[in-house]
């Protein structure tokens, strides 16, 4: 099964890559204003500021006088927004590993200058595309 997978992204990036690439760039301002949209979902600042807030919140109303009898409850639930936090996080500083160790340049290369390759240790941003830091934090969160 391992084999049949890279051999379908290997002729996915040999075949299908770049001519999906340039289709959905020459589309309209709206449909592009849709993937924007959709894109912001994969950004992981608010999971990780929203998980991080949440974990300390309820660790100090677990230590409040007024909470003594659930303290151990509410400590005990502290470890949803921890795990939360720590999958994401380490979702993303994986991808951001692959990223450098692939360098694909990023689309934006194809449409200004015909570069859209796979240029092995990136060590800039524009060779940080490959694989999509959106879509992990997106599945992330979704199976945290």
């Amino acid at each position: 099964m391992a084999a049949a997978t890279a051999l379908a992204v290997i002729l996915s990036v040999l075949f299908l890559d770049r001519p999906a690439a340039l289709f959905f760039h020459a589309q309209s301002e709206e449909l592009h204003a849709v993937f924007r949209f959709i894109t912001r979902f994969g950004v992981s600042t608010g999971y990780l500021v929203g998980a991080a807030v949440t974990f300390i919140a309820l660790r100090i109303v677990a230590r409040m006088k007024r909470f003594a009898a659930l303290a151990d409850r509410i400590e005990a639930y502290s470890a949803l927004p921890l795990f939360f936090f720590v999958s994401v996080a380490a979702s993303g500083l994986a991808v951001d590993l692959v990223k450098t160790i692939f360098g694909r340049a990023r689309p934006k290369l194809l449409f200004s200058n015909g570069a859209y390759y796979f240029g092995w240790l990136g060590t800039r941003s524009d060779f940080w595309s490959f694989p999509s830091g959106h879509t992990a934090n997106a599945v992330s969160v979704a199976l945290a």
